[in-house]
């Protein structure tokens, strides 16, 4: 089938490859080249009847771990343009949110995304409607200066019927490779 020279032809080329690639991963750390981390949160925001702060934009509240059970920080949710009417009763409108963890080590998360809200009837009460954003950009995570390969995702429910109250559940998922 195969000649033996070739065979160890084949060895001597996969060898010399496997050692090539480990030479310059050996070069890259002698030089202090680090990979940057990459940072995943996922925090978890409820209210029930908030309302904004004064200037009528913007939302207070406080952040959790996931599963909602660990307070971590705080959050200002802010409207930055005017919302957009889309078909079926759904509306998008740009916020810009910033977190800021109560563990001084850990750097604020300031992030851009564009939410949509949709209504719908298969929600527990008191949800009328559910919320979903996506930005995987290089504007999507602003904070930390100088985050990389950022993304975020929301997906949550609220009670938007006594606007400009809200009642709601949302799960921020934000990734970014740290400066």
């Amino acid at each position: 089938m195969f000649s033996s020279k070739f065979l160890l032809a084949l060895l001597v080329l996969l060898c010399a490859t496997s050692s090539f690639s480990e030479t310059k991963r050996g070069a890259a750390k002698r030089q202090g080249k680090k990979r940057k981390k990459r940072s995943i949160k996922r925090w978890r925001v409820k209210g029930t009847d908030v309302g904004p702060d004064a200037s009528g934009f913007c939302y207070p509240g406080t952040f959790y771990n996931k599963k909602g059970t660990e307070e971590l920080g705080t959050f200002l949710d802010c409207v930055t343009g005017i919302p957009e009417d889309l078909p079926g009763g759904r509306s998008r409108f740009p916020v810009l949110t910033t977190f800021t963890p109560n563990d001084e080590d850990e750097p604020a998360v300031q992030i851009s995304c564009e939410v949509t809200v949709t209504p719908t009837d298969d929600l527990p009460d008191p949800f009328v409607a559910r919320e979903r954003c996506r930005n995987i950009s290089d504007g999507a995570v602003l904070q930390p200066e100088g985050a990389k390969n950022g993304s975020v995702r929301m997906a949550g429910k609220v009670d938007n019927r006594a606007f400009p109250l809200l009642t709601f559940d949302l799960l921020w998922t934000i990734k970014y490779r740290e400066p």
